[in-house]
Formats: C-alpha cells, structure tokens, sequence
C-alpha cells in the first residue's frame, strides 16, 4: 500500500502551491508571461497539490483555492503548463483534473484529459493504469473518491483501442466499480465494429453474473449482446438473453429485436425473423424503421422479391423508406427473373409519379432522377421507354449523357452519344455536345473536348458561346495561353460576340502562368469596348496577383472592385486570404477576417478552409485546430477537402493523438473519406518510415472502389523506395504510365542515395519524353551540390534556360548554399544579383541562406543590406535571420550593428 500524501514540509513548497493558485486568478491570456518563471520550479507533487487545493478546498493542510469565474480554468491552465514542464503528470493529478471539469462540459474537454494520460504512459498496460487510479483513492484517504475510469475508457475508444478499453471494462466489474451504462455499451458496440463479437458476449456475460453491484443493463447492451451471439451463431443464447431482458422489463423500444432480426436475416433464417417482428405487437412494441429495412435486406439476400415488394407497400403505408441499396437490388431481382413491369412500378412508386404516358413525361421523370442522383434508377425507365411504344428523343439521350458527365463517367456518356447517332437521332442543339464538353473538360482530356467542338461545327450545329466559354476556361486551367488565345479570336468568326465571361477566361490564362502584365493589358481592352468587368474577372486578377505574390496590388483591385459597386465574394476573400498565407503571413489572413467580419461581411467555409490551409502549411496547429473550432461553433460546412486539410497537417506534425477525434467526426458527419486523405495519411507514415501502417490504407482505396491518381502512385513509389522495396516500386511503376512524379520519384530516390549516374541517365530519358521540369533540374541539382560538384549544377542553369525552364529561387539558392558552404561567397553574391535582376520570386529561406553565407565570410556589410531588403520586400524575418546577423556582427565587432538588432 502506498504512503499517504504527507503535508506541505517546507515554506517554499507551500509558497509554490499558492503561486500557482494566485495564478489562476489573473486574466488567462497573461499566463504565458508567468510560466516561464514557475515552470523550473515545479515537481509533480506540487501540480498535485494545486490541484487538490482545487478539488478538495477546505483541506487544512492545503493553500486555499480562489473562487474561478470559469470551472474550466484549471484545465486551460494545466494544457497550456505542460509543455514547459520537465516531468510528466502523475495519475493522481490526471484523475483531480479530470473531476475539476464540470459534467456539462463539451465532450472533448474530460476526453482530452485522458488521451494526454495515455500519450504520456505509452508503456503502461491497462491493469497497470488501473490499479494506479486505485491507489489514488488511498492517497486522498478516501474509498469514495470517483475513479475516472469512464473518461480512460472513452480515451481507450478515441486511439481506436477497444481491446483496452475492454480490459478496463472487465477490471471495474471484478472491482465492483459502477461505470456509466453508456460507457459499457460504448466499449461493446465499438469491439463490435472490429468483430470482436467473442469479447462482447463475455463482458455481456460478466455484467449479468455481477448484478450485485447495482448495475442494470440497458436495451443496447442487451443489443450489443444479442448482435455478438447472432454473429458467433449461437441462437440459443440470443433467445435466453431476449427472454432474460423480457422478465427484468427492460426493453421499451424495438431496438434489440432488431439485432435478433439482422442476425437471422444475415443467417438465411429471414422467415424466423418475420416472426419475431410479427410477435412484437403483443409486446407492444412498435417495428420501427430499421426492423423493416433489415427485414427487406433480409428478403432481398434470400431472393424474395415478391415479399419484398409486399413489404415495401407496408412500409410506404407507415410513411417509412427503405434503403436504397435494397430497393436496387430488389429492382435489379425483379428485372432479371423477367418482371419488368413490377420493377418498373417500383420505380415510378418510390419516384412518387405514378403511371407515366408520354415521352415528354418520361423524360421529366429522368430528368428529377438524375438530379437526385438517382442515376441507376433513371437509366432503367430510360431502357422501359421502348417497351411503352415511345421512342427515346434527342432530349432523353441528353439528359442521360449530361448526367453521365456530371459524375466523371466520360466512356458511358461517350458511348451513349454514338449510340443516338446509331439511332439515327441526329444533335440538333449544342446541349449534348456541351455536357460531353464540359465533361472532359473538367476530366483534362482537352483535346477530345476540342474535337467535339470542331465536330459540331462541321454537323451544321451553332456553338453557344459557353461553349467557348468552358473550353477557353479549362485551357486557361492548364496555363494554355495559345489554345485559349487561339479560341478567343474565333468567336467573332462563327457569329459570336465575346462576353465577360470569354474575356475573364482569357485573363484567367495569363494569371495561371503569372504573366500579369498580359493579363491586364486584356483587361484594359475589355474596358475599352465596353465589356463590363465582373466580379469574376476582378476574382481571378486578384488571385493571379496574389500567386505572384503581389499582395499590394491585390489589395487595389479589391478596393477598385468595391467603388465599381461590386460586391466581393467569398472567392475575392479567399484569394487575399491565400496572397497572406502563401508569404508567410496566416496571422495576418486572420486580421483581414476579422476587419471584414466588423464591417457585416459574412464569410463561409471557403474563406475559412484557407486560412486553415494556411496555419497548417506553416506548422502553427494550435491557430489551425483554433480555425477549425471556430468553423464547427459558426455551423459551417466541414467538407472533406477541409478534414483534409487539417488531418495533413496534423500527420505533418506527428500529432496523431489528435488525429483520431477528428476522423472519427468526419465519419460521424457521414462523409466518405477520398483517395487524397488516404494519399495523405499514406504519405505521412511513410515518411516516418511506417509502412505496416500507411498499406492498409492503399487496401482501403481498393476495396471502396476508388481511382488512384498520380500523387497516390507517387506516395507510394517514394514510399517503397525508402523502404528500400524496390522490386514493388517497379511494380507501381510497370503498371501506371511513367509520367514526371513516378520519374522524379525515382530520380529522388537515386539522388539520395547518392547514386548520380543512374540519376542523370533517368532526367536524360525524362528530357527526352518532355517530362523534365524545374522540380526535376532542382533535385538533379541538389544531387551535385551535395556531392561537391557545383559547377555540374551551375551548367544545369543554362541547360534549363535552352529548355524554356524558369529556374525559380529554389534553383538558385541551392546553389548559393554550396557556394557559401565552400567559401565562395564572391561567387554566391553574384549568383543572387542574377537571381535577383531576372525578378525571381525570392523568400525568406533564400534571404537566411544568404545573409548567414556573408556574415560568415566577413561580408557584414552586404548582410545587413539584404536584411534591409528583406524588411522592404514585406518578408518577416525570424530566429535564423537574427542568429545570422549576430554572427557576422559579432566576428567582425560591429556592436552597433548588435543593439539594432537586439532593439528589433
């Protein structure tokens, strides 16, 4: 047993403890200033006291609390400490911190607590846990302490560790300690999602033998228990545990007669399970919705679509719809046993339109299909029409083809249209070919939309001049100036007249390259004849404007933009928001929202998402996670680009502990994880060389069905090639069409590992198939400069320019490295004046890289002048610059130059 806490010996503790409280009672945004003086100071029993002078206030041997204007400020106050400490919390002070939270706190709060727990005491077991909580009862002298341990169960369930949680589960019963029912069937429900159905029939077992503590089953642990003996195929247990719920009157809904029904039905015993929702009536207990969904399911897996569709009459009575995934089997049943037309009349009964007469009718009825998503289902009354004696028209195929395109499925839509022509239906408007235009547009297959629109003007058909208008937009995409410029002329030509929106593509096409000169020339020309610009036209000048990094002119056009009496959008606020983010300046994005939100101006989750965009892509994941709150407490759409985002950027900081909640969420809001987010997370274990975990997420990607792209295949070449499993990287490679980021991918893999032959062997063949780029010359280059040989990388330089290539300040800075490194700092000076004088974008790393190769080599005066410059080109210097010019300043006695630098 261990010693009680013994009272506070020395002065010096006592004085500790009381700062500590005082502490509490100052405003929390000064609490950083005080923690760095105290934080030296501390030991665990102090953090354990203060805490106890918080929960237990009257203690004679304690300091005495302050009275808290939020319950929650100990919490706060305890997170925002723990970093500065040198120790971990002890189990007594997670425990005391637990219960200073008040019950009706948000749910991430108490939870957070014991996910710290666990990421503090990695090697510690769940027996091992608990019987530390138990001796925290000891330590306080009293046995009616509250454990915690429904906060270190959910924590267990939040890391997705539900064998842990099991453990807990099963100790606290032993211990004849009383958890929360929700809690017990928490762990049960969440063991079942991995089919740990055996452990679920267990501690089912074990709270019904120990009902002398007190505890009483709910409905849903009868649930969890009935589901677990349905899946481990012991049906006798199933019916004692019914019958043993039944005689304690616990069930009030039909909630575990569900479970009985999926089991059956999921067993091929459908007709035992119509019987116990046919008996549910003399419970009086009401079937409700899922006991009808899962009986379908049931008749439907069987192939008993006559009952099914008797059972769909039932439910449409009692205002209940079945799931879609059985109508379409059901639909699907139907059709292949030849009963065309009762799955037809199923059709037209869950589109709530009865019989239909005409084409006209049939095609308003696809049409809401379609649009509801609903394309399976518009597809079958397309293929019935025939069997009405009425011929499909151009309309019907055009509905079907616009939906096609709209959901990616180019080759149908495709094949749909020459199956019309095949008909003999001739185009006689531009509609279809747009939909197909638009399609591969947005699909970037843009010389079959090219195609298209040269064939429709050989068949006689007048483009519209949105048909123009998509093209023009999505070469414009691509920063293809000549296409789109190509287009632009040919308007007039076919008796068009240009509009806002063919200029607007046109300047978007410069903004894409960055050649804003140009961009504004056409849209001084556009003003010229009369062609209003809109707020389109000034959304992509302020985005391209922003992306090279003129965030001063941007800024212009917004106000230009705004005395033209236009009203900015949140397209216009995304893009400053982003011109901020991508200099370095995310706090600054977070002032311009707030100036906009005082002036009224209501911003959404596009505007938002970017500046979490931003806070992530700098590393500042407290501001990020602070955005990201802000979002949820605003209602705004979460979508799955911004989980995206935030989850990236957590795996990037190795805050996996984080991770978990926020994943959980997106599941939760019913959003299907993408082959980006899987990509990500992939990518982020295997940079820290996990490759057990990042490949069950390529299995993932596989059994959902969705299309990898060439980021995916280059994750996982860079993944394997790491890995040092080459044979399966030249797998990945065999079976997806070389392209520039499976051949850089390998061509990084050989600079690392220093084997330049090979490497220059490969950017020669990506040369030859026009797949080198800038990315590819600059890792090439690093290749040399780390292998001594500078001057290979400098000739690379002309090299690039004889290609066209713009060497960006990347290209350049690598070099300069190396020179300074070796001491040619002459050399570097001259290589930055080029870098400089071709109007390079330059950042902050190039300026660190250079100011610190001076100071080094005794040019501290041409330091401090590109320190100035630095400060001029609205950069904000950081640690690096500073230590950089202290260190020039200081080999050379210039201690002038140190004070201005220690008053800045």
């Amino acid at each position: 047993m261990p010693p009680p806490l013994k009272p506070l010996s020395l002065p010096s503790d006592y004085e500790i403890v009381r700062r500590l409280l005082s502490l509490l009672r100052t405003p929390p945004a000064t609490w950083h200033l005080h923690i760095p003086s105290i934080a030296p100071l501390l030991s665990s029993h102090h953090l354990d006291r203060f805490l106890l002078s918080i929960t237990l206030p009257f203690s004679p041997l304690l300091p005495r609390a302050p009275s808290l204007t939020s319950p929650t400020l100990p919490f706060r106050f305890i997170t925002l400490l723990s970093p500065s400490l040198s120790f971990p919390l002890s189990p007594l002070a997670f425990s005391l911190l637990y219960f200073t939270l008040p019950t009706n706190s948000p749910r991430h709060l108490p939870l957070s607590v014991f996910q710290s727990f666990l990421s503090t005491h990695l090697n510690l077991s769940p027996s091992t846990i608990f019987n530390l909580l138990l001796k925290t009862q000891v330590h306080l002298h009293s046995p009616s302490f509250p454990l915690p341990l429904d906060g270190l169960v959910h924590a267990y369930l939040s890391f997705r560790q539900p064998d842990n949680a099991y453990h807990i589960a099963m100790l606290s019963v032993d211990h004849a300690i009383l958890l929360k029912v929700n809690t017990f069937s928490d762990v049960m429900f969440s063991l079942s999602k991995t089919r740990r159905f055996s452990l679920v029939a267990n501690l089912f077992d074990k709270l019904l033998e120990r009902g002398d503590f007190g505890f009483r089953p709910d409905e849903y642990i009868y649930a969890a228990g009935i589901r677990a003996f349905c899946e481990l195929k012991n049906f006798t247990r199933v019916r004692n545990a019914v019958c043993t719920m039944e005689e304690e009157n616990i069930s009030a809904t039909a909630a575990p007669y569900n479970a009985m029904i999926y089991g059956l039905c999921k067993h091929g015993r459908v007709k035992e399970a119509i019987e116990i929702k046919e008996g549910l009536k003399q419970k009086h207990i009401a079937p409700d919705e899922v006991t009808y969904r899962t009986l379908l399911y049931g008749l439907c897996k069987d192939g008993l679509f006559d009952e099914g569709m008797s059972l769909i009459d039932e439910m449409v009575k009692l205002g209940f719809m079945p799931w879609e995934s059985s109508c379409a089997v059901l639909i699907d049943g139907l059709r292949k046993r030849g009963q065309i037309k009762e799955a037809f009349e199923l059709v037209n009964k869950l589109g709530k339109l009865g019989l239909i007469p005409n084409i006209f009718a049939f095609n308003t009825l696809m049409d809401s299909l379609c649009k509801r998503g609903k394309f399976d289902e518009a597809e079958l009354l397309f293929q019935k029409i025939r069997g009405k004696g009425l011929a499909p028209n151009e309309v019907s195929y055009s509905i079907l083809i616009h939906a096609l395109c709209k959901i990616g499925d180019m080759e149908r839509a495709s094949k749909l249209f020459d199956e019309m022509r095949v008909e003999g239906i001739r185009a006689e408007t531009i509609y279809p070919y747009n939909s197909l235009i638009h399609g591969y547009c947005k699909e970037g297959n843009l010389n079959k939309a090219m195609d298209l629109l040269r064939e429709s003007i050989r068949n006689g058909i007048k483009p519209h001049i949105s048909t123009y208008t998509i093209l023009m937009s999505g070469f414009a995409k691509e920063g293809n100036i000549t296409v789109v410029l190509e287009l632009h002329n040919e308007i007039p030509s076919v008796g068009l007249q240009w509009n806002v929106y063919s200029f607007s593509a046109l300047i978007c096409s410069f903004c894409k390259v960055g050649k804003m000169k140009e961009a504004f020339k056409v849209f001084d020309e556009m003003i010229k004849i009369k062609i209003a610009p809109n707020e389109v036209t000034y959304n992509v000048l302020i985005e391209g404007c922003c992306l090279t990094g003129n965030t001063r002119k941007a800024f212009e056009l917004f106000d230009c933009m705004v005395e033209r009496g236009l009203k900015p959008d949140n397209y216009t606020y995304r893009a400053l928001i982003s011109g901020f983010c991508s200099i370095g300046l995310a706090p600054k994005a977070r002032e311009f929202i707030l100036d906009l939100e005082k002036n009224n101006n209501v911003l959404n989750h596009i505007s938002f998402s970017e500046l979490l965009h931003g806070f992530c892509k700098e590393g500042q994941m407290k501001e990020a996670l602070s955005v990201w709150y802000e979002m949820e407490k605003r209602g705004l759409t979460l979508d799955i680009m911004s989980f995206t985002i935030l989850i990236s950027g957590l795996l990037k900081r190795t805050d996996k502990e984080q991770v978990y909640p926020i994943v959980k969420q997106m599941v939760m809001s019913g959003l299907k994880p993408d082959v980006v987010l899987y990509t990500s997370i992939m990518c982020a274990y295997f940079n820290v060389g996990n490759i057990t975990k990042a490949l069950p997420f390529l299995g993932k990607i596989f059994t959902e069905g969705l299309i990898t792209n060439e980021i995916t295949s280059a994750v996982l070449l860079n993944g394997f090639c790491k890995a040092g499993l080459l044979e399966k990287a030249e797998w990945i490679q065999g079976n997806y069409v070389p392209n520039e980021v499976m051949c850089g991918t390998f061509l990084d893999h050989f600079v690392k590992r220093g084997q330049l032959d090979k490497a220059v062997n490969l950017h020669m063949t990506m040369i030859n198939r026009s797949l080198a780029s800038q990315f590819s010359f600059n890792m090439l280059m690093n290749g040399f400069c780390k292998a001594g040989k500078i001057q290979d990388a400098i000739d690379m330089l002309a090299c690039m320019e004889a290609m066209q290539l713009k060497p960006d300040c990347v290209t350049y800075t690598t070099i300069i490295h190396e020179l300074c490194k070796s001491g040619k700092v002459k050399r570097a000076i001259d290589l930055w004046g080029e870098m400089v004088n071709k109007g390079t974008k330059l950042d902050l790393v190039a300026y660190n890289i250079m100011i610190h190769g001076c100071s080094a080599h005794g040019e501290s005066t041409k330091a401090f002048q590109l320190y100035n410059d630095l400060i001029r080109s609205g950069l904000r210097p950081n640690l690096g610059t500073y230590r950089a010019l202290f260190h020039g300043t200081l080999l050379c006695g210039s201690y002038k130059g140190e004070r201005l630098l220690l008053d800045e």
